[in-house]
Formats: structure tokens, C-alpha cells, sequence
């Protein structure tokens, strides 16, 4: 018989990848677990091996083509039914895996011999307890609608939802006018630019594409608010030369970073609900019991996040020694799915590249983000109201507008301040 391999869900939020590797041919005999497939999958490359022993038959994805979450990429003529099934008979099933494991550097998906096989029709867009009951189509035509598939009536057995149901839905939002729900992305076509002169067109990159979709859905689905203001830290850069001038580890030279995230973990303990996400289908605030804190990295693919886990319980110097890890292996392409998910905040410092200040768009599903500019040397004030040179820097907080106020958000800026103005007080090294 023909089993067909189908790429199974690969997290949270992710529906697509791009095929950057295809390591077999119509013919070669291949056995369980062994990688078919290489996809770049947002911001790191996963490999997609075969959940059965046989003969590839077939190959549907080939280099460069994207796949969705339940899409055909391969058929394997398994050998177990080779001998017993009938010549021409072919009975194709539905089957694929559902749970990643790591595999070496590269990140692995569908491993048989621990996870059983679920229906392809079924597989969700994201992890939850109950998946919508919708096959690709529908899931497809909700995602290109800015749809959550969870919040679709189905009208067929048992209650799927087809791709009618949801472009039904889609209709009925419309005409009930803007509400806590998301609304169709904007994908007006562009204007005959040649006419004007010679252009160049260029494909956007999975990276680019995965960036653009989710800063899209944030801004469609986020009231933003912002806050702004400099904060002193002549007392911290001192210290932090200090520690760098006289540490034991030259090799590992601490910037200003690392205290950021450990006054930012001390300010998440004393206000919880910018910890929080909002949860509209349900009308309830899912508060995080812990503190993990996503770290925007610069690399010549593009922005990547990884994700600092339990802050918290670390000092400046394991911050740091973990930050340089990180951000290494995000430029290298290194990092693996769940190195990139889970944070509650995101902190954005572009203070190395030489920005005044930054306005960051909240990465979806938090509900704020801390972005940092270069710190400048500059006239003010001292407590006995004498002018001296202070090194400022300017920080600027978003919050999400539905959860949190704008009070609570001079207050959490304000604690973030203080913290920084006074390392004497606020970190362990």
C-alpha cells in the first residue's frame, strides 16, 4: 500500500515551511525516521523524516515550495504491504505525527515509535487540548481571513467546519463592524512600478515572511500604547566597565543587556499582568507562573528572538554567558523551535546600532515589550539641583491597551528606572 507522508504540526503558531533540502529520489528504499525533507520553518531549519520502511513512490514537495501543516510531501510504498496487497492496488492513508523531539542540531519531527499518528485532516494550526474540527482548506482560508479557526461555527457532522462555514463567519464580523475579533489583512496588489523605471523583484525569505506575518497579526490584533523615558545609568556603565576591567572570564565581555533582563525579571515579579496574555475567545487573562524573557537578535537573515528561560534564578554573568550563546547559534541557524517560543515579554535593544529611541511592535501573544536606544551623555540636573553630565538611555515600554492601563504602565516603567539607577541595590553578579 501507499503511505503518504504529510508534514505534521510543528508548534505554536506555525502553519508553513519552505523546502530547502530534499535528500531522496523516486526509488530509493528508505526505513523509519530517516530524513526525507530539510524546511526552513520561521527562523530555524527542522528535518521531516519518514514514518514508515519502504520505497519512495512519489516525491509532491520539491525545493523551494512551501508546505503547509497536513500537506502532502511524499508517497512511500511501504514494503510490509508490498507482498500482500494485490499489483495496482493502492490504498492511501492520512497519518502523521503530531509531537516534535530534537534531533541533533537540526530540529526533528515525527518520530513513530513515540507518538501515534493522528488524523492529517485534524491537525491543528497550533497546540491546544481541542483542535478545531477543519481540514487544510478551511484552516488555510481562516488563516489568509486573520481568523482564529477555533471561533468558527462548523455547520457539517459533529460540528467541522468547512471553508464555507469561515468564509460565512468572516461575513458576519464584517457586518457587525470592528470588534475584539481580528479582521482580514490588507493585501492590496501593487501598482505597475515599472512604468516609472527599472526595478528588481526578489522573493521574500522564509525569515522575512514569517517576521511580516506575525508583526502584521500583532498590529491588526493589539491596541498598542506607548511609554517613554531616559533612564541614568552613569552608576550602572561604571559598574559594568568595572566588572569587565577586573572579571575573571575575558572572554566573555558583559554588556548592558543582562541587566536589563534581570531588572526587567525583578520588575515582572512586582507587576504580574504584563506577564499575562489576553485571551479573547475565552474572556479570561492567562497569567505565566514564570518568568521567561525573549531577546531580539540582529542577523543577516533577519530578526530572531530566542527566549532567556527562568531569568529569575540566574545572575548578570549567566545571563550574559547564555545571551552569547543564543544570539551565536541564531546567527549560525542553529536554534530549534522551542528555543524561540514561550516568552512572556521581549526585550528589543538596538543601542549597538545607534537608534534615538525605538517604537517595538508586541510579539503576539504578549502584552508588552521593552525597546532600548543608544545611551548619550547629557546636561541635567543633580538632587541638589546642580547641572552634571549623566549617561541616559532612552527606553520605551508597549503594552497591550485591552489588559493593561496607562498608569500601571508609568508605574511599571518607573520600577524598571529605579532598578537600573541604583545596581547597588538591584543585582547579584
Amino acid at each position: 500500500m501507499i503511505e503518504t507522508q504529510r508534514l505534521p504540526s510543528l508548534g505554536e503558531g506555525i502553519e508553513s515551511g519552505v523546502v530547502v533540502a530534499v535528500l531522496v529520489a523516486p526509488g530509493d528504499r528508505v526505513t523509519a525516521g530517516q530524513t526525507l525533507f530539510e524546511l526552513e520553518v520561521d527562523k530555524v531549519t527542522v528535518e521531516v523524516p519518514a514514518t514508515v520502511d519502504g520505497r519512495v513512490r512519489e516525491l509532491i514537495a520539491v525545493m523551494g515550495s512551501e508546505v503547509r501543516v497536513g500537506g502532502r510531501m511524499a508517497d512511500i510504498e511501504c514494503q510490509a504491504a508490498a507482498a500482500k496487497d494485490s499489483p495496482g492496488e493502492i490504498v492511501e492513508t492520512h497519518e502523521a505525527p503530531t509531537d516534535p523531539v530534537r534531533a541533533g542540531r537540526s530540529y526533528s519531527i515525527g518520530n513513530p515509535q513515540r507518538h501515534p499518528p493522528v488524523s492529517a485532516a485534524t491537525i491543528p494550526t497550533r497546540f491546544d487540548d481541542h483542535p478545531a474540527p477543519a481540514g487544510p482548506a478551511a484552516r488555510r482560508m481562516a488563516t489568509e481571513l486573520g481568523l482564529d479557526i477555533r471561533s468558527v461555527p462548523g455547520t457539517g457532522g459533529r460540528g467541522r467546519i468547512s471553508r464555507q462555514d469561515v468564509i460565512a463567519h468572516a461575513g458576519r464580523l464584517l457586518r457587525a463592524g470592528p470588534g475584539p475579533g481580528p479582521v482580514a489583512p490588507s493585501n492590496s496588489p501593487l501598482p505597475d512600478l515599472s512604468t516609472f523605471g527599472e526595478i528588481e523583484r526578489q522573493p521574500i525569505g522564509t525569515l522575512q515572511r514569517a517576521t511580516a506575518r506575525n508583526m502584521a497579526r500583532a498590529w491588526r490584533e493589539i491596541p498598542h500604547a506607548w511609554l517613554q523615558d531616559r533612564i541614568d545609568i552613569t552608576v550602572l556603565e561604571r559598574r559594568r566597565s568595572r566588572l569587565n576591567d577586573t572579571g575573571t572570564d575575558k572572554a566573555l565581555p558583559v554588556s548592558i543587556t543582562p541587566f536589563i533582563l534581570k531588572s526587567l525579571a525583578q520588575t515582572l515579579q512586582a507587576f504580574p499582568l504584563f506577564n499575562a496574555s489576553l485571551d479573547t475567545l475565552n474572556d479570561e487573562i492567562v497569567q505565566r507562573r514564570y518568568i521567561d524573557i525573549g531577546v531580539a537578535v540582529d542577523t543577516d537573515r533577519g530578526l530572531v528572538v530566542p527566549v532567556i528561560r527562568k531569568v529569575p534564578d540566574k545572575d548578570v554573568m549567566a545571563l550574559a554567558g547564555e545571551l552569547k550563546d543564543l544570539a551565536a547559534r541564531a546567527r549560525e541557524n542553529r536554534l530549534e523551535i522551542p528555543e524561540l517560543q514561550g516568552a512572556g515579554i521581549t526585550l528589543s535593544n538596538l543601542g549597538s546600532l545607534g537608534a534615538g529611541s525605538i517604537f517595538p511592535i508586541i510579539a503576539w501573544p504578549q502584552s508588552s515589550i521593552v525597546g532600548v536606544g543608544t545611551a548619550r551623555w547629557d546636561r541635567m540636573r543633580n538632587h541638589e539641583g546642580k547641572w552634571e553630565e549623566r549617561l541616559l538611555m532612552p527606553v520605551t515600554l508597549a503594552i497591550d491597551h485591552r489588559l493593561i492601563n496607562g498608569a500601571d504602565g508609568a508605574r511599571f516603567l518607573g520600577h524598571l528606572k529605579r532598578l537600573l539607577e541604583q545596581p547597588e541595590n538591584s543585582f547579584q553578579m
